[in-house]
């Protein structure tokens, strides 16, 4: 573990933190961080989603590349995770009630945060989506309920299938997720413990980056500020995250977005059959097929990352001109 961050995985200057409220209808308010980096005058404002587990301090680089650019960031620290509040007594399991909730968070951090001050900065900078994972798979759900908010989208490694169990049955995959759910909600699905820097050790540079330095940010960052910390997922995680997967099916069709969404070839998180399939359903969806990538591939190498960040800034240049 590196005692001092490059430069490059710093917090930028002038980058601000936040929280905004969000009162349900049983009057309990969802506590969320939010972080910003924004010039005075951008060309366009890139809302960014993270993934599952996730938090703000990771993407510190990539600020800097869009700061380099002239365009402003925005980003979220989803309920449940990063500095954001928990759900339950014991902060490191990653629960969910319903991913409807994300989307109500999403939409109001939008509506409350975003939108004023692009407008208050420049007018005419359009808002750009880009989701990661578990934040792709929100994003694209936004999508299809507000179909007028983003110019573009684009996505990495989006969550539309778990795919250690693509080749179980929906109907089996709900009802086994639906039963434990009803069992044991609140229980870690078997295996999954509270956050220990061994795990993501073990696991990281062959599941979630092959790129040594940036892949250790996650854990950096996890035992810098103790509660970013997270460890697995509870049963009723499994549960909203399936059932809002059969719901996401219904709603691709409803995306008129440009989309670009990128494919990670190494992939062993998400189901990239169902990616495939999911943006064949969409009107205006490209893949991009990043070969020799793990699933976070905006944390690895170079040669791979770029592939991705070039394609990126391609695709959004129509819309920053």
């Amino acid at each position: 573990m590196p005692v001092q961050l490059e430069t490059r995985f710093t917090e930028p200057d002038g980058f601000k933190w936040d929280y905004i409220e969000r009162h349900c209808n049983n009057n309990n308010a969802r506590r969320i961080r939010t972080g910003c980096l924004l010039p005075e005058s951008p060309k366009a404002n890139i809302v960014l989603l993270q993934g599952l587990s996730e938090f703000g301090e990771k993407y510190f680089e990539f600020a800097r590349e869009l700061q380099a650019q002239n365009i402003g960031l925005w980003l979220m620290d989803w309920y449940g995770q990063g500095g954001s509040g928990r759900y339950l007594d014991n902060p490191h399991k990653r629960h969910a009630e319903n991913f409807d909730h994300y989307i109500a968070d999403m939409d109001y951090f939008i509506e409350t945060t975003v939108k004023p001050s692009t407008v208050k900065l420049s007018k005419s900078a359009p808002l750009i989506l880009l989701g990661h994972s578990m934040g792709g798979h929100i994003g694209l759900r936004y999508l299809a309920q507000h179909p007028d908010i983003f110019a573009a989208a684009a996505f990495t490694a989006p969550f539309l299938g778990i795919s250690e169990v693509a080749k179980l049955p929906a109907p089996l995959k709900k009802f086994i997720a639906g039963t434990m759910h009803t069992i044991m909600p609140t229980r870690y699905v078997l295996g999954h413990t509270n956050w220990r820097k061994e795990v993501r050790e073990m696991f990281g540079l062959k599941t979630l980056s092959s790129d040594p330095a940036r892949e250790k940010l996650h854990n950096y960052w996890c035992m810098k500020k103790e509660e970013l910390q997270v460890g697995g997922v509870t049963w009723g995680w499994i549960n909203a995250a399936i059932n809002s997967c059969e719901t996401l099916k219904g709603e691709l069709h409803r995306i008129r977005t440009p989309s670009l969404i990128a494919r990670a070839g190494r992939e062993k998180i998400v189901d990239n059959g169902a990616i495939t399939k999911g943006a064949a359903q969409m009107p205006d969806a490209t893949i991009l097929e990043i070969e020799d990538s793990l699933h976070e591939i905006l944390m690895e190498r170079d040669e791979i990352r770029d592939k991705f960040i070039d394609e990126f800034f391609s695709f959004i240049q129509p819309y920053t001109a």
